[in-house]
């Protein structure tokens, strides 16, 4: 039996990586998802993970939306940007956005 890291899940080969963002560049915010994952699990490269990330919230992924707006809320600290993008992601239909935006925005 093979053990492996799961991180091996999120790995691309150059051709991937290409199909993908030429995917991403015709409307495909899954594909930019995914290269967001790969950069974000696989080759770590957090410039590249946040570019992605914000291109597939862009595009309309309410998980991407959810994510980005979890990362300006915890890490960067930036609550508009936070707010700004949960609401969205409240709208796209992510499950868990709403309750987030009752419980740290809607105390103002």
């Amino acid at each position: 039996m093979s053990v492996s890291s799961s991180a091996t899940t999120f790995n691309l080969t150059e051709d991937e990586l290409i199909k993908l963002e030429k995917e991403t560049e015709l409307g495909s915010s899954s594909s930019a998802f995914r290269l967001y994952q790969y950069y974000a699990f696989f080759n770590y490269d957090e410039s590249k993970e946040l570019y992605w990330l914000e291109i597939a919230a862009k595009l309309g992924s309410d998980v991407a939306q959810y994510n980005l707006a979890q990362r300006y809320f915890y890490k960067d600290k930036n609550f508009t940007e936070a707010k700004e993008w949960m609401q969205r992601a409240s709208k796209s239909g992510h499950p868990k956005a709403k309750d987030f935006r009752s419980r740290k925005f809607e105390r103002e």
